[in-house]
């Protein structure tokens, strides 16, 4: 943790190895963390992975530290990683727009940002 807390969490990132999906979030206006750690990191995953699964980052523009916004914008935000998770579980059909868990069909919000 704290490699993390002081940004060298990226330090232990190795080149070659097969990175899962991931997304990372950060607030511009963040004034606990530097929105800079959250951009390098990314940038170190996507530059070391073999895998083919996407590396993403997710920054929150007129945000301070995440989880500390409005109601709304924590809707959109639990939407989103919903959305991320669904998508690479392989629930979310890309033709479609849809979600299709077990049986059934759940229509997915097309603003939720993740493509």
């Amino acid at each position: 943790m704290r490699e993390i807390k002081t940004g060298l969490g990226r330090c232990r990132v190795r080149k070659g190895t097969a990175y899962p999906s991931t997304l990372l979030i950060s607030a511009n206006n963040d004034d606990r963390v530097d929105p800079m750690h959250a951009r390098k990191m990314t940038a170190a995953l996507q530059r070391a992975t073999s895998a083919g699964h996407p590396i993403l980052l997710r920054t929150y523009y007129e945000a301070a530290h995440v989880g500390s916004g409005m109601k709304k914008q924590l809707v959109e935000e639990y939407a989103e990683r919903l959305a991320f998770l669904m998508n690479e579980m392989g629930f979310i059909n890309e033709h479609q727009g849809s979600v299709s868990p077990a049986g059934g069909t759940i229509s997915v919000l097309e603003h939720s940002g993740v493509r």
